[in-house]
C-alpha cells in the first residue's frame, strides 16, 4: 500500500494505517514526507522517493507475521535520511520466532523526541533481524537507542552508531544476542547494558567516553585483530567479559570497574590500569589469557587495584602459573590486597613508584622483584606489618627504594626492613618483609642509657 506524506507541517502529518499492510512511503508533490505511525502495526515499510528527510512520529510496530524459517525482504527499507520522533519502531513475529527480518537503516536513522519527560524513542528487536545501513543516529535526546529480547539474534552491520545523553545506549534482554561489526560511540549518561542470558558480540571495540557505563550481567565478547584493545569507563561486571585475538590486544580500563557476584574478566594477554581502578569481590575473577608472545600481566600505570578475593587473578597459560604486576608508566599506583593473592613478578619496567596495601589477615606472594631497562623502582607500603609480604627470590631486593608506614604512622626506611627466611602459607620457602628486630646487644645498649638518663635523673633531686 502506498502512503503519501504530509504537507510539511507538524499537523499535516499523513497517518500510516494500521493492519496487514507492507507500506510503502512516497513524498508528496512539495517533496516533503511527514508520517503518524500512531502507534499502529504494519507487516513491512519501505520508502520510495528522495525527500531530504524522512520525518515519521509515534510509534509503530513491525510485525513479520511468518511461521517459516526463512529471512524476510525488506522489512524495513529506508533509502535515504529518516528521522523518528517519539515511541520508535519494533520488529516482531506474531507467527514464529525463527524467520529473520532484513533491515536497511538507509543513510541515517535519527531518533528525536519532544524533551517531555517521559518520552523515548527506540527501535527494538522481538526477532531475528539483520541490521545495515550507514549512521545510527541518537544523539540528539535521552532514552534513546537500540533494545532486543525475546531470544532475537541480532546480526547488526551499521557502518556508525553513536549515542548521546542520559539512558540513550543499547539494553539487551531476554536471552537476546547482538552481534555487531561496526563503530560504535558511547558518550557521557549512556549505557550498554546486557542482562543475566544476553550475549554482546562485537569485533569491532566501540568507544566508550567519559561517564559512559557498561553493564555486563550476560555475556560481552570482543574478538580483536592483532594490536586492537578495549578500554572500559565505568563498567560492572557481574557476568562475563571476554577479550581475546591477536598480540597487543590488551583490555584498558580508564573508570571504576567491579567485577563481582560470579562475574568474571577474561582477558587476552593483558589488564592496562592507568587513571581507573579495577576491584574484585564477592567471588568476582580475573582470568588471563597467555598470548604467547609477553607474559600474563596486569599493567599499572597510575590506577588502583583492590583484591577482596582470595587468589582473584588466575593464569590460563601452559607457560606461566602466575600473573606480573609490571609498573611501567606515570607515578600513584596502588595494589590494595585483602586476601591472600600471589603474583609471578613485581616488574618495575622503568623507574616509577607503586603503593602496596595489604590487610592485617591477608598476605602476598611474589616470585621475585624484576627490573626493566628503565632502571630501579619505588615500592611505598602503607599499613605495613611483619609476615605479609613474601618474596621467593631476594634477587634485584638492593634496586629497588622501599618505604613503609604502619596503621599507626610509624615510618620504616629500607634500613628498618629486612629479608627474613621463612615459608609462604602453600610451602613456598623464601622470604618475609619484616621489621628489622635489634641484635640484644642493642637492646642492652637502650636499657642501658634509659638507667643512666634515670640515675641523672635522680642526682639531679
Amino acid at each position: 500500500m502506498e502512503v503519501v506524506g504530509g504537507n510539511g507541517t507538524q499537523g499535516g502529518r499523513t497517518l500510516i494505517p494500521s493492519g496487514d499492510y507492507d507500506i510503502v512511503l512516497k513524498p508528496n508533490e512539495s517533496n516533503n514526507a511527514m508520517f503518524s505511525g500512531d502507534f499502529g502495526t504494519v507487516n513491512s515499510l519501505t520508502t520510495s522517493g528522495s525527500p531530504s528527510l524522512w520525518d515519521i512520529a509515534y510509534g509503530l510496530t513491525i510485525d513479520v507475521k511468518t511461521a517459516s524459517n526463512d529471512v524476510i525482504e525488506h522489512v524495513f527499507d529506508n533509502n535515504g535520511k529518516m528521522s523518528w520522533r517519539i515511541g520508535g519502531v519494533d520488529f516482531k513475529n506474531s507467527l514464529g520466532n525463527s524467520a529473520t527480518a532484513n533491515i536497511n537503516l538507509g543513510e541515517e536513522f535519527r531518533f528525536v523526541h519532544n524533551n517531555g519527560t517521559n518520552e523515548s524513542t527506540w527501535m527494538s528487536f522481538n526477532m531475528n533481524a539483520n541490521v545495515g545501513g550507514t549512521y545510527l543516529n541518537a544523539t540528539m535526546h535521552a532514552r534513546t537507542g537500540l533494545k532486543a529480547g525475546n531470544g532475537a539474534v541480532v546480526d547488526y552491520r551499521v557502518a556508525n552508531s553513536t549515542f548521546s545523553y542520559s539512558g540513550s545506549g543499547i539494553f539487551l534482554g531476554g536471552n537476546s544476542t547482538f552481534n555487531n561489526t561496526g563503530a560504535m560511540e558511547f558518550n557521557s549518561g549512556t549505557v550498554l547494558d546486557i542482562e543475566t542470558g544476553s550475549v554482546f558480540n562485537t569485533t569491532t571495540a566501540p568507544t566508550f567516553k567519559e561517564g559512559s557505563t557498561v553493564n555486563v550481567r550476560g555475556e560481552y565478547n570482543y574478538t580483536a585483530a592483532a594490536g586492537q584493545s578495549l578500554t572500559l569507563r565505568d563498567a560492572s561486571i557481574t557476568g562475563t567479559l571476554i577479550t581475546k585475538g591477536g598480540v597487543a590486544s590488551n583490555l584498558t580500563l580508564a573508570g571504576a570497574t567491579t567485577v563481582s557476584g560470579n562475574g568474571i574478566i577474561n582477558a587476552n594477554g593483558a589488564i592496562i590500569i592507568d587513571s581507573g581502578s579495577l576491584t574484585v569481590s564477592d567471588n568476582g575473577k580475573i582470568s588471563i589469557v597467555d598470548d604467547k608472545t609477553y607474559e600474563p600481566r596486569i599493567r599499572m600505570g597510575g590506577g588502583t587495584l583492590t583484591l577482596n578475593v582470595e587468589n582473584a587473578v588466575q593464569v590460563n597459560s601452559t607457560r606461566f602459573n602466575l600473573a606480573n604486576i609490571v609498573v611501567y608508566g606515570g607515578n600513584g599506583s596502588k595494589l590494595i590486597v585483602n586476601e591472600d593473592n600471589k603474583f609471578r613478578s613485581l616488574y618495575f619496567q622503568s623507574n616509577h613508584n607503586i603503593t602496596l596495601d595489604v590487610a592485617e589477615d591477608a598476605t602476598i606472594f611474589f616470585e621475585q622483584i624484576s627490573i626493566g631497562t628503565g632502571g630501579g623502582g619505588t615500592l611505598l607500603i602503607e599499613n605495613f606489618g611483619d609476615e605479609r609480604i613474601f618474596f621467593a627470590s631476594s634477587d634485584n631486593w638492593g634496586a629497588i627504594s622501599i618505604s613503609a608506614t604502619d596503621k599507626n604512622g610509624k615510618t620504616f626506611t629500607k634500613d628498618d626492613l629486612e629479608l627474613v627466611a621463612g615459608t609462604y602459607i602453600d610451602g613456598t620457602s623464601g622470604y618475609w618483609l619484616n621489621a628489622v628486630v635489634p641484635e640484644p646487644s642493642t637492646y642492652a645498649m637502650i636499657f642501658g642509657a634509659i638507667a643512666l638518663g634515670f640515675a641523672a635523673y635522680r642526682r639531679r633531686k
